[in-house]
């Protein structure tokens, strides 16, 4: 699948989407890239390939008492904003109708799906083990989570207890809860948990990568997240010009400005 950005004057730049691979636009503060993020979610969206988009202005809120809901409905409410939603709920659900400013919080509902993800393939492994008392347990999507994120942070264990997570740091005196985490801790955790529930052969849109994280960790982080999802394809729209030259990206593009209209042809 390819897709295309407007280069001025009414031309386009066209370039593939395969999974595998990454593409990076660096550009200065206010050069349009969180604009040029939503132009690519929707028309991506029109196509038949799903497409992902994380906000940079996203809420950091950790919450320690959730109820748990369906997989589906979860994970409706992850892409979409509402429970029965489509993809065509989601400019008006997820992100009212402000795409492209609107503070993103949904860090209940990343949540919510993987506690249901790991509660369904929990009960299906008791089934199959109460058959075959051999059957190997399962990886579920936050048990990865917690095998990358402890791998970039040592120092730290992610305790899953049913439907809450907890963290427990060598010399520390017990367990404490996850929303008592640094703001960098937690949003290391809301990104890997973003792209490991993306569907199969999807496209992932990232607004502001580096947000919040150390610099020492950043490229690890993104090099952990894309190694793990190998089946996507990754968007980075970014100011951070180090982080750009971390990513073995197919095609690396500079924003000098892009102006959103509605009349396409004056985009540039």
């Amino acid at each position: 699948m390819k897709a295309t950005i407007p280069i001025g004057n009414g031309n386009v730049e066209e370039f593939d989407l395969r999974s595998g691979t990454s593409i990076v636009f660096v550009g200065a503060n206010g050069a349009g890239k969180t604009r040029l993020g939503v132009r690519l979610e929707r028309d991506i969206g029109r196509t038949s390939r799903e497409v992902h988009r994380i906000a940079a202005h996203r809420s950091l809120s950790f919450n320690d008492a959730l109820e748990v809901i369906s997989y589906e409905r979860a994970e409706r409410m992850l892409r979409y904003g509402y429970q029965e939603g489509n993809v065509g709920h989601r400019e008006a659900h997820r992100w009212s109708q402000k795409p492209a400013t609107i503070l993103l919080s949904d860090f209940d509902h990343l949540l919510r799906t993987l506690y249901a993800e790991q509660n369904d393939i929990a009960i299906e492994h008791l089934e199959k083990h109460r058959a075959d008392r051999n059957s190997p347990p399962p990886l579920t999507k936050l048990l990865r989570l917690k095998e990358i994120w402890e791998r970039l942070l040592p120092d730290r264990e992610l305790l899953i207890r049913g439907a809450s997570v907890k963290v427990f740091s060598p010399g520390t005196a017990g367990d404490y809860n996850a929303s008592e985490l640094s703001d960098g801790e937690r949003v290391i955790f809301y990104l890997i948990g973003q792209a490991l529930l993306v569907k199969p052969d999807a496209v992932l849109i990232v607004d502001e990568p580096e947000l919040h994280i150390h610099k020492s960790i950043l490229a690890d982080l993104w090099d952990q997240i894309e190694g793990a999802r190998k089946d996507l394809t990754f968007i980075y729209t970014t100011h951070d010009l180090e982080f750009a030259t971390t990513r073995n990206a197919e095609r690396k593009y500079a924003i000098i400005k892009y102006v959103y209209s509605q009349n396409t042809a004056n985009e540039y």
